[in-house]
């Protein structure tokens, strides 16, 4: 925002496409901060979108997540498979069907998901916690 503001008063010709090109930036980075703030908030399945890493898999993520808000945990489930279809290495997708599994009752498998989760993500703070819980720890 500094260096938008330096710009915004100047009337020189030479400093106009700096001026739009910063204050345009400056309008990116809140958004994204925004977004950021938006998934923290509203948690859960949410918290996997920053964790992947093309439009088609964050779609997938927030359809799982939005089939989980309106009590449609099988539409869930396979936007979940469908993501983890597209790419098998990422510790956020178990996460994400762990977290169906669980809302299907189905204990077992999301113990399973989020034991794969933690294994491909070993640091990661949310399969470790999950694990945790299922296994009843």
């Amino acid at each position: 925002i500094r260096l938008a503001k330096e710009t915004h008063y100047t009337t020189s010709q030479d400093l106009q496409e700096i001026r739009k090109i910063r204050w345009a930036n400056t309008l990116r980075y809140a958004s994204l901060e925004g977004i950021r703030r938006g998934i923290e908030k509203r948690g859960g399945i949410w918290k996997a979108i920053p964790h992947v890493h093309t439009e088609e898999l964050a779609r997938n993520v927030a359809g799982a997540a939005s089939g989980l808000e309106h009590g449609n945990p099988l539409f869930a489930k396979m936007e979940a498979e469908w993501a983890l279809k597209l790419q098998t290495d990422n510790w956020a997708l178990y996460c994400v069907l762990g977290e169906v599994e669980l809302a299907l009752g189905q204990t077992s498998e999301a113990l399973m998901s989020f034991t794969r989760a933690l294994e491909l993500g070993p640091t990661e703070e949310w399969p470790l916690k999950r694990v945790g819980e299922v296994r009843g720890g």
